[in-house]
């Protein structure tokens, strides 16, 4: 487990008040990436996290977000995406425009479920 301290790193995203349709997203995440970095190597199958369930934690640490993958391999980078984005949105009730994805941090807990914070710029 000690490898997935640090998750989805690599993935550029802007938050935005956008809610869209997984399909939609798919498209929207992978122009961002190639605007961003047209080198980057954002791969959207990618099995980003092994395990069938992941808890994501507000920064304030006062909600939580337990998701389940119907894959049996794990989360890929883009299903985790997808979540986080709507998550994130519907927790911050402010204009995410100025919040930047930096990626996912394991807070280490007592729990058999792996807890992560989204870490975010501006």
């Amino acid at each position: 487990m000690e490898q997935y301290n640090h998750l989805l790193q690599h993935v550029c995203w802007g938050f935005s008040t956008e809610e869209y349709t997984f399909d939609e997203f798919q498209v929207e995440i992978e122009l961002y990436n190639r605007d961003v970095d047209p080198k980057h190597p954002w791969n959207p199958d990618q099995i980003v996290f092994p395990y069938r369930e992941i808890v994501l934690e507000a920064p304030q640490g006062d909600e939580f977000l337990s998701i389940h993958s119907l894959r049996p391999d794990g989360f890929s980078a883009l299903v985790l995406m997808y979540d986080v984005h709507h998550w994130y949105r519907e927790y911050f009730h402010l204009d995410p425009h100025h919040y930047f994805f930096e990626g996912l941090s394991r807070i280490k807990k007592p729990t058999s479920i792996p807890s992560f914070f989204i870490l975010t710029g501006s």
